[in-house]
């Protein structure tokens, strides 16, 4: 997997909060302050390797404490599919508005991509700010991996189902609505249609299958960019997604959206 390894310069960088020496002021004495950099270090121990970090950004007040997102790789875990590999993604803050929690994620090389994905119970893990945190995320560590194979052979299963053109622009505007919700009469508040989130970037994304489909739709989502326009007609672009709550959410959201198109398609043929 040939991808930049962080150091920790450069992830306090981009996630200060990472390395907070308290918690934030107001935290009751029941509140277990383990700092991210303490869990991080039990994690690099065991060779994980970060490839991304981020956090939330904060206009007022300290930042120290703020929600922060760490993906990480380990080099003994191969790719399950080509150009697919496995992730661990960690998120945390210091002001007691998150816990420890572990998810799967893939990251697609093709185009440096990262995917946050869950199933039910499966692809996460939380650890509250209490007991012996370090040892918990550890443990929580290995049984996300452990459900890496199930969520493989549903990536197996959504590549494995072709969408017409009118169920890939149901799939996008879907997509859309759960973005940027609906007005009052229903309709989609997007600033893009849905052929536009459509729009491929590489040529290997031009498969009609449910997976290149999600993976389309997601990186035009995350990544930003497609020129639309607003509610009142003036020209606008969308932004990439920055904060580590749109996200999780926009990730969690477009994987659950993806595994109910599949039970669509599935029944049909069945």
């Amino acid at each position: 997997m040939q991808t930049h390894v962080m150091n920790h310069a450069e992830i306090a960088r981009y996630a200060p909060s990472v390395f907070a020496e308290t918690a934030r002021a107001d935290r009751s004495g029941k509140y277990a302050f383990i700092p991210t950099s303490q869990v991080l270090g039990a994690l690099e121990a065991e060779g994980w390797q970060v490839r991304d970090a981020n956090q939330t950004r904060i206009r007022k007040g300290p930042k120290e404490y703020a929600k922060h997102l760490l993906r990480l790789a380990h080099p003994s875990i191969p790719p399950v599919l080509e150009g697919l590999h496995p992730e661990l993604i960690l998120v945390n803050s210091h002001d007691g508005s998150s816990s420890y929690t572990l998810m799967a994620g893939f990251f697609r090389l093709a185009c440096s991509n990262g995917l946050i994905v869950r199933d039910g119970n499966l692809g996460e893990v939380r650890v509250r700010h209490t007991g012996d945190v370090v040892r918990d995320v550890l443990e929580g560590s290995a049984r996300i991996m452990a459900d890496v194979p199930e969520l493989t052979r549903q990536v197996r299963e959504f590549s494995a189902i072709d969408l017409s053109d009118s169920e890939r622009l149901i799939y996008a505007e879907s997509a859309l609505r759960s973005r940027y919700g609906v007005g009052e009469s229903g309709q989609n508040l997007a600033p893009i249609t849905a052929e536009s989130v459509l729009s491929v970037r590489r040529s290997e994304d031009r498969k009609r299958d449910l997976w290149h489909t999600f993976n389309v739709v997601q990186e035009n989502i995350m990544k930003g960019g497609q020129r639309g326009r607003t509610e009142t007609g003036k020209r606008t672009r969308t932004r990439s997604i920055a904060s580590v709550n749109a996200s999780v959410d926009v990730n969690r959201a477009l994987w659950f959206l993806t595994s109910e198109m599949a039970k669509l398609k599935t029944a049909k043929t069945a």
